[in-house]
């Protein structure tokens, strides 16, 4: 028995010791905030006035975007799935779209689980909007064979290239410029498909009344699923010689994916189906036949591709307040994103705002509804000049009183900032005795009264049993390591160590029955003794074969603070105006106090941190269609699946700390963390009852003895 519990806790040691998951590793585009309450329904989508939802497609420059989901909530909160109609119906259809290089007219484009797809090149439009490629392609629609296909490239950009060189396309292709035969202004292509020939051509640019078919290089396969459809497009201007070398101008490239999606009717996707295709009026319905959702706390559903549904952890809900959900699109491919809010108009005298509700790259908690950022833009000038005058743009963080994960801890003030989560203080009047015990331990509370604000790092309760034996570590953030040295024989306290980039820098004996916290303070810009880490134990074991300590709850917060001093530059156009740090009124307030800022047609415009505005780069901009615009943020998952923010790099450079070099920390995969936390538990109730025995046989001989 002894050397089975010794294995077995050898064992989850072992796993444990692999490492920890936790951090986000995606990122996600949510909807506005509904309530569950029966009889509701509520209807999202990127065209949706004050529903707004850009998880799914859309192009401000066309101001496209027809995908829409619609829910209605009956009875025993359920989204149902046997009533006619169900209670999730998505709908999307196609729309007219302009190709980039405007000699090709116009294509059916389809937006589709938050993707630009392919719908079908135009037939029998007018002079006007004529499609070379609808003519030329032998096969017109692809939904009508039950198939989309996305819209890889759709550009205008111009761009030389040289004889010999090639233009990079995707899936493999590129089209090389063979040779230029000035002469004869002919210019000589080949496509190659992952290195090797598929196809050549001759385009003639500057001929005399050159046509777009003389300008026009195009790629039609002959198999396949798309035999007979045109899916890959160049456009040349013209060719010259140039001092060295002869060149060739291209200012338009449209390439379709070789890879269908298939769309046929009764396709499943997670909780989805579809319903309908109708390939005459380019429309797809899909809903949740058959399988009915009852709404309850803490879930995270996937409805159909990358689109999931959240709802809050939240013990009380009552029709004061109802069960809190929104729904969302998870990102986890690798790559730059755009987080979009609310499209809005350039309008004289216009004045606008967004929150966390119409701008999903704020800062948000749907569990706690913790999260209120706000910005306020007042716009001057009309049509293509809009002007941000000083004092124009305001940008507002509030802080909120939010319990911590582990409820015995009580509260503090987090407040959303730049889209991230940050400690402003510990909670100085408490409703309960417990709420105090973080704040006690801390000379100074209030972080903010000292302009800086702290990232929170980790802040949960332990779900699954963590058990750690003498000897073994925790990770930590910003390369803390907690380390439980030894437990005293009686089971009551346990020796605690805490590391800094392998080097201890603390230790601390945790008594069990007085208070079984560990806590370390660090003076963070001039707020002494603040606790920046703290960690509960649950339960504690001593026995001769191994000791136990097992970890309930753990809280952290960054060592890195973010300056947030009236007159702080955000960005070279926004400043912090002021900062309130009275406790229940914790706000701060940037502005663009001495910068105007210029809008025109197809502008990015840096505002503060990871954090822009978009204009659009629109045909037509008149007073019955002005120029549009939105806010933005832009995120990047990284490829290690860590979440990087522009926000976080600045503060980087702002604040360098010198780290010692060491190597990659090893992930658990979650089975084997929960498997390890099981192993332990079991280890640590065996243990427990052989100390018992043991100690029960012990008396046991003592009286006979005596």
């Amino acid at each position: 028995m002894n050397n089975l519990i010794k294995e077995m806790a050898l064992i989850s040691i072992m796993m444990l010791s692999l490492g920890i998951c936790c951090g986000s590793e995606y990122a996600e585009i949510r909807s506005p905030v509904g309530d569950v309450k029966v009889g509701s329904t509520y209807e999202w989508g990127p065209k949706k006035a004050n529903s707004e939802f850009y998880g799914f497609y859309y192009d401000i420059n066309d101001d496209f975007g027809t995908e829409s989901m619609i829910m209605t909530i009956s009875e025993a909160n359920a989204l149902d799935g046997s009533s006619r109609p169900t209670g999730i119906q998505y709908t999307t259809e196609k729309q007219l779209k302009r190709f980039q290089q405007r000699d090709w007219g116009s294509y059916d484009c389809i937006g589709y689980l938050g993707e630009k797809y392919f719908a079908g090149y135009i037939e029998n439009q007018d002079p006007e909007a004529t499609s070379y490629l609808a003519s030329e392609s032998e096969r017109k629609n692809p939904l009508a064979g039950d198939q989309l296909t996305r819209v890889l490239i759709d550009d205008d950009t111009e761009k030389t290239v040289a004889a010999g060189s090639s233009i990079d396309l995707m899936e493999g292709y590129d089209l090389k410029v063979t040779s230029i035969d000035m002469n004869s202004k002919k210019i000589y292509l080949e496509l190659d498909k992952d290195g090797a020939p598929v196809d050549s051509k001759v385009v003639v640019p500057e001929t005399e009344n050159s046509k777009v078919s003389d300008r026009t290089y195009y790629y039609m396969k002959d198999s396949g699923d798309f035999k007979g459809l045109i899916t890959i497009a160049v456009h040349f201007k013209n060719a010259f010689h140039g001092s060295d070398r002869d060149l060739a101008s291209v200012d338009g490239v449209f390439q379709l994916s070789e890879k269908p999606e298939s769309v046929k009717t009764g396709m499943k996707y997670d909780r989805m189906s579809i319903s309908k295709v109708d390939p005459t009026y380019g429309m797809i319905t899909m809903e949740n036949l058959d399988n009915t959702i009852i709404l309850g706390k803490n879930m995270d559903l996937g409805l159909m591709r990358g689109i999931r549904l959240r709802t809050a952890d939240d013990n009380v809900t009552d029709d004061t307040r109802p069960l809190r959900f929104f729904i969302y699109k998870k990102i986890t491919k690798p790559g730059s994103y755009q987080i979009n809010g609310r499209a809005e108009d350039i309008i004289d005298g216009r004045q606008v705002s967004w929150n966390y509700d119409s701008f999903p790259g704020f800062y948000y908690d749907l569990d706690n509804d913790l999260g209120r950022e706000e910005l306020e833009i007042r716009i001057s000038g009309d049509l293509e000049e809009g002007v941000l005058n000083p004092g124009d743009v305001v940008y507002r963080a509030t802080a909120q009183i939010t319990p911590f994960d582990f409820a015995d801890w009580g509260k503090y003030y987090a407040i959303g900032f730049l889209g991230e989560k940050y400690f402003a203080g510990y909670v100085t009047t408490p409703d309960e005795d417990h709420t105090r015990f973080l704040w006690s331990a801390s000379d100074n509370s209030n972080l903010i009264s000292y302009d800086v604000l702290s990232r929170v790092l980790i802040d949960k309760e332990e779900d699954a049993n963590t058990t750690l034996g003498a000897g073994s570590t925790y990770p930590l953030k910003e390369d803390y390591e907690l380390r439980i040295r030894e437990v005293d024989v009686e089971g009551k306290k346990v020796l605690v160590a805490l590391s800094k980039n392998g080097r201890e820098i603390d230790q601390s004996v945790v008594e069990f029955a007085v208070n079984p916290t560990y806590r370390y303070e660090k003076n963070l810009d001039g707020a002494d003794e603040l606790v920046i880490i703290a960690v509960r134990f649950k339960e504690l074991l001593s026995s001769q074969e191994i000791d136990l300590a097992e970890l309930e709850a753990i809280w952290q917060i960054s060592e890195d603070v973010f300056k947030v001093g009236s007159g702080t530059d955000l960005s070279r156009v926004m400043a912090i105006d002021s900062v309130n740090s009275n406790e229940g009124q914790m706000t701060i307030e940037a502005r663009n106090e001495e910068s105007t800022i210029r809008l025109g047609k197809d502008k990015t415009v840096s505002l503060m941190a990871d954090y822009y505005i978009k204009t659009a780069d629109q045909e037509d901009v008149i007073p019955s269609n002005p120029l549009r615009f939105f806010v933005f943020r832009g995120v990047t998952v990284a490829e290690n699946g860590g979440f990087v923010t522009r926000q976080e790099q600045l503060m980087d450079e702002a604040y360098p700390v010198p780290r010692q070099e060491k190597p990659a920390e090893k992930k658990t995969p979650g089975f084997l963390a929960s498997f390890a936390g099981v192993c332990m538990l079991i280890a640590l109730r065996i243990v427990k009852r052989t100390d018992t025995k043991r100690r029960e046989w012990k008396i046991y001989r003592d009286r006979r003895s005596a």
